[in-house]
């Protein structure tokens, strides 16, 4: 504890010639507590004289306050301080007195708040712990991490085998469905009555032309309205309306070509021939899409097609639209865990097949597929599966960064009876 003394005036004789008196609120405090110091004086003082106080590092000045006159015609005048450091201290002179003999000192005692903590305690023997040994919870974690990969690896290779259920596709609307929805967004557009005269009459004629092309199988899209009529006139099923469709055309190709001027009533007749077009040729374009329908029976050969075990399913339109290849190749299938089976198929659909499957789907079949030594690549397959599924992180890390199917199992799967079914779900083209 630090002892510093300052001398405190409690009664003196200032330079202003008149009685003063300076005091504390109490004698003793604690660490950072505050009071007052209370100066009375006959007559308000300078503010000069009070920078002595600004000089002392120990305090720490709050609010010097103002000068307050008294009922006795007195000033007095309060300056609140507090400290931080405990000790005993004085008060410097605020008025130097002409005469301090006789002065009364007052010390200020500034206390630290007890601490409890600060009592010695006995020193006691140093208690030794044992650590985690963290070794077996390692392997454990391993163990059951390999075990419970290795469960997932061998159902995921088991087998390519699915329930026999038919593909399921999204809702497939006929040409005359599509054209009647296509006119009723084209009214709701309200293209001509804000001045898009033409374009209304393009939509509309693209509208009809899709109809006779998708509907009636008639390339209408690639043919002038010339053709277009000649085309359907040499049909042998019978067009309705097919009289009323030439002039529909020349009028279009007016609108479309010279500019031609229509009035309102021509929108109205113009749109309601075309919808009722459409609806008098819904069930003959119905008859013909299900006639130019394409199924595995007639996609591809009749021993190919019998693989499948519904040859008559419609063949997806994203493999029509491939290039047909007629080399005929091999594809593998898992039929149990490690014995494969093999089915032929032309060449694009074996490439479309591989570019699904997954690097594991492909290592397996290798490896099954062997013709040499079968059961030793059988039995070394089985003993590899724990060592992948303990690397699989690993694998599965690199395929993202290599941006690569790890997973995937083709687009064709096998039926409980061993017979070939698309899978349901999209694949890439």
């Amino acid at each position: 504890m630090k002892w510093i003394l300052f001398s405190l005036i409690a009664f003196q004789w200032g330079l202003v010639q008149g009685q003063w008196l300076q005091s504390l609120d109490s004698v003793s405090m604690w660490i950072g507590d505050q009071q007052n110091l209370t100066i009375q004086s006959s007559s308000q003082v300078s503010e000069e004289v009070f920078q002595v106080i600004d000089t002392l590092s120990w305090l720490t000045i709050l609010d010097k306050g103002q000068w307050i006159k008294l009922s006795d015609q007195s000033f007095e005048r309060k300056i609140k301080f507090t400290v931080f450091d405990s000790g005993y201290y004085r008060f410097p002179y605020i008025l130097k007195p002409e005469d301090s003999t006789g002065v009364q000192q007052i010390i200020l005692r500034v206390m630290p708040y007890p601490d409890s903590s600060s009592t010695l305690q006995g020193i006691k023997n140093i208690i030794e712990t044992e650590g985690k040994n963290y070794f077996w919870i390692l392997v454990i974690g391993t163990v059951l991490f390999v075990l419970f990969t290795s469960i997932l690896l061998f159902f995921f290779f088991k087998a390519d085998r699915k329930q026999s259920t038919i593909i399921e596709y999204e809702k497939k609307y006929s040409a005359a469905e599509i054209a009647l929805r296509s006119i009723e967004e084209l009214e709701k557009q309200k293209l001509w009555q804000s001045g898009f005269s033409k374009e209304y009459f393009d939509q509309l004629n693209l509208i009809l032309r899709s109809y006779i092309s998708n509907g009636l199988f008639v390339p209408a899209l690639e043919m002038n309205s010339i053709e277009i009529i000649q085309e359907l006139e040499s049909k042998e099923e019978q067009i309705k309306m097919l009289d009323e469709l030439s002039p529909q055309l020349r009028m279009t190709d007016l609108v479309k070509f010279a500019q031609h001027k229509v009035d309102p009533q021509t929108h109205f007749d113009s749109m309601n021939f075309v919808q009722k077009f459409v609806a008098q040729n819904a069930s003959l374009s119905k008859q013909q899409e299900e006639k130019h329908k394409v199924v595995w029976s007639s996609y591809l050969t009749n021993d190919q097609a019998q693989q499948f075990e519904y040859p008559q399913e419609e063949v997806p339109e994203q493999i029509q639209a491939l290039k047909f290849e007629h080399e005929v190749q091999r594809i593998y299938l898992v039929g149990t865990l490690l014995n494969i089976n093999s089915f032929h198929l032309p060449n694009h659909l074996i490439k479309l097949h591989h570019k699904n499957l997954g690097l594991l789907s492909k290592w397996q079949i290798n490896m099954l597929s062997q013709q040499d030594h079968k059961i030793l690549y059988k039995i070394l397959f089985g003993l590899l599966i724990p060592l992948i599924a303990l690397i699989l992180p690993i694998l599965w890390i690199s395929s993202l960064m290599k941006k690569e199917n790890l997973f995937g199992r083709g687009i064709f799967s096998q039926s409980k009876h061993g017979k070939l079914l698309l899978k349901q779900k999209g694949f890439d083209k």
